[in-house]
């Protein structure tokens, strides 16, 4: 067969579990793969007989992708900020709308500040973060052996310097509430368990339910804790940001103007979609 003619056929074999503009575009990054062509060798080769060896490459890709395994797992790498994070099945795989986090904590860290990445995963928000700013201190922290191992790799790989330590949001260490921060930055559990059948076979399946969900009888319990959390240990006057559920957002807001936290407003992501929290406590 044919490369184009496999490209469209491994296209509308992904189409039932992506849109179609997703599904070529996962085509055409398993034919990469399977080939270590280029784009434009891709183009050029288009209209020739595919190798036997990529064929079979081609085949192993396309049966993990067609199981639901997200691609970033399948070839152990997703790209964020600019950077090539290692990722496997016990993170989550970094977006692009979390992008925002970096650039907003970028904008609102002072020089010699100190940052605080609450439920980190893979680090790709602290990471990106120490990158962006080299003149500031991040600090980051998760609850997951498995996130943490991943997060430690992408600070060797990257050449970052944040401090990655394990803690529990929900019970946050001693050790953890006696520090002061500039600037919290998170991207908690916040998708309702109930809300778990309408996400794609890829998320649901594949990613880590741990970094994903929040009870149904509490949607909001991780920024609960992070709100207290942020109280005790950010420096008055300055900011705290959280990934939000969009349609958990006005919600969210309000939560923290219940405790007199001042200045809140929701940051739409590039979808025009209410994505981040930013708000300032009280001096």
């Amino acid at each position: 067969m044919l490369v184009y003619a496999q490209l469209a056929a491994l296209a509308d074999a992904l189409a039932g579990q992506y849109t179609m503009e997703e599904a070529q575009h996962l085509a055409r990054l398993a034919m990469q793969e399977a080939t270590a062509w280029s784009r434009t060798q891709l183009l050029l080769n288009n209209r020739e007989a595919l190798p036997a060896d990529c064929a079979a490459r081609l085949e192993a890709l396309a049966g993990r992708l067609l199981a639901g395994e997200p691609w970033q797992y399948i070839t152990g790498r997703a790209f964020f900020c600019g950077h090539t994070f290692i990722v496997g099945s016990g993170v989550l795989v970094p977006r692009p709308e979390t992008e925002l986090l970096v650039e907003l904590a970028a904008m609102l860290a002072k020089q010699d500040a100190k940052i605080l990445d609450a439920c980190t995963g893979s680090g790709c928000v602290a990471i990106s973060s120490a990158l962006a700013r080299p003149d500031v201190e991040v600090h980051a922290f998760d609850i997951s052996p498995e996130a943490l191992a991943y997060a430690r790799q992408n600070n060797a790989s990257l050449e970052a310097s944040v401090t990655i330590t394990q803690d529990d949001l929900l019970v946050p260490s001693k050790a953890l509430l006696h520090q002061r921060f500039d600037v919290v930055i998170s991207n908690p559990p916040y998708v309702p368990q109930a809300e778990a059948a309408s996400l794609a076979v890829h998320v649901r399946d594949h990613e880590p339910g741990l970094a994903l969900f929040a009870p149904d009888d509490d949607p909001l319990l991780f920024y609960k804790a992070l709100e207290a959390l942020a109280r005790q240990v950010l420096v008055p006057g300055r900011w705290l940001l959280a990934e939000l559920h969009p349609p958990f957002a006005e919600a969210t807001l309000a939560l923290f103007a219940e405790f007199d936290w001042m200045n809140g407003e929701l940051v739409a992501d590039m979808y025009g979609r209410k994505r981040v929290l930013r708000v300032q406590r009280r001096a």
